[in-house]
């Protein structure tokens, strides 16, 4: 039975690599009974209409987030990740997006945590970055901001103004330059920053 089973398989597999017609090969993609079938289908599609078709109807997550992979249209990947079920789904749209500034209204809006910060790990202006530690909702997306900050003026803007204690700390912790780290050192009112500075031999 089981070697039959591996020929029907087979058999699906060859005759989807002779398709040409995408819709066809769409049908298939969220049709077919075996998974391997159907991913071999979207392998074979690059219409990123009948690829968004697949990425937002077919049922399997997995074929989902393959035709996901291949589309490069950010209003449809915003779109999926508005309303696609599945976090690994929206995850790979995000990956497919280059607009920074669609990427902050992402980190900046979307309802879920986890895709904000996910998003977070794509942006790379810093100033963004800043307005995201200092203001989100959910500490582990402000924290995961704060990790792709590098600029010391900008990190010692949020040890100064960030209402988060744990931002601060994680902002200060990145920053080498003394000077800068005395001058947070003489103008913090709290206590907490003041002791982590003067343990650290800057304040």
């Amino acid at each position: 039975m089981a070697n039959r089973d591996n020929r029907t398989d087979n058999t699906s597999m060859w005759s989807v690599g002779k398709i040409s017609d995408e819709n066809v090969l769409a049908d298939i993609a969220k049709n077919a009974k075996n998974l391997n079938v159907r991913r071999n289908a979207v392998g074979k599609i690059s219409d990123e209409v009948v690829l968004a078709d697949i990425a937002k109807n077919a049922e399997d997550l997995i074929v989902r987030r393959d035709a996901v992979g291949k589309i490069f249209d950010e209003n449809v990947l915003v779109d999926i990740i508005k309303n696609d079920e599945d976090p690994s789904v929206r995850r790979g749209a995000i990956d497919n997006i280059s607009d920074e500034n669609v990427l902050a209204d992402i980190a900046k809006n979307a309802e879920d945590p986890i895709i904000r910060r996910y998003a977070v790990f794509n942006i790379s202006d810093e100033n963004v970055l800043a307005d995201i530690a200092k203001n989100d909702r959910d500490p582990s997306v402000r924290r995961g901001a704060i990790d792709n900050i590098s600029d010391e003026n900008v990190l010692a803007d949020i040890a100064k103004n960030a209402e988060d204690l744990s931002v601060c700390i994680g902002a200060v912790g990145k920053i080498s330059d003394e000077n800068v780290l005395a001058d947070i050192a003489k103008n913090t009112e709290d206590p907490i920053i003041y002791k982590y500075l003067k343990n650290s031999n800057i304040a």
